[in-house]
């Protein structure tokens, strides 16, 4: 993976822990953080199989 898409990965990671603690401590809606992990994710999966791929094929560390 290039090293500017695992960057923004990084980043986006770090926007999404911080967003749902603040939706917790501040009754913040969490549909924001639900909606860019489901874009992250359907992206990954797409990536590793054409949309078809499972979570732990996309992720192998996760496995």
């Amino acid at each position: 993976m290039p090293t500017e898409v695992k960057q923004n990965l990084v980043s986006l990671g770090f926007w999404s822990m911080q967003y749902s603690i603040a939706a917790i401590l501040r009754d913040l809606p969490t549909e924001p953080a639900i909606a860019v992990n489901r874009n992250v994710l359907d992206g990954l999966l797409a990536q590793a199989g054409g949309g078809t791929a499972t979570l732990a094929e996309a992720l192998p560390l996760v496995s």
